[in-house]
């Protein structure tokens, strides 16, 4: 992922929080609509209309902004620790087990 995607995550996620917590939206700069452009593009949030003009500027008025549960999984990624809580048992297992090869194998040089 290159250095200008993920600039771009980081502003839509900041984007998406701003609205999320009820901050001043009004206050938007033009990067930032432009990431909210995408948000809206990409399904994250509700109640937005946005329009670019011919000059290139981005507009948007707000109506009850909200982000669809898209956006929420998009904001607050969800982390499954069904598969990371196996994989550090199996990885402490494995340690435990070479421990216990190197000391066997100590016990039965000293012989």
């Amino acid at each position: 992922m290159s250095n200008s995607r993920k600039d771009m995550e980081r502003t839509m996620r900041h984007v998406l929080s701003k609205i999320d917590t009820s901050a001043d939206v009004a206050t938007f700069n033009q990067e930032e609509l432009y990431a909210l452009k995408q948000c809206q593009e990409q399904g994250f949030l509700d109640g937005v209309r946005i329009a670019t003009m011919a000059s290139g500027k981005i507009v948007a008025t707000f109506e009850h902004p909200k982000l669809t549960f898209k956006g929420m999984k998009f904001l607050y990624p969800y982390i499954d620790w069904r598969f990371i809580i196996p994989s550090v048992i199996a990885a402490f297992e494995v340690i435990v087990i070479i421990i216990q090869t190197i000391q066997l194998v100590k016990t039965n040089a000293g012989r």
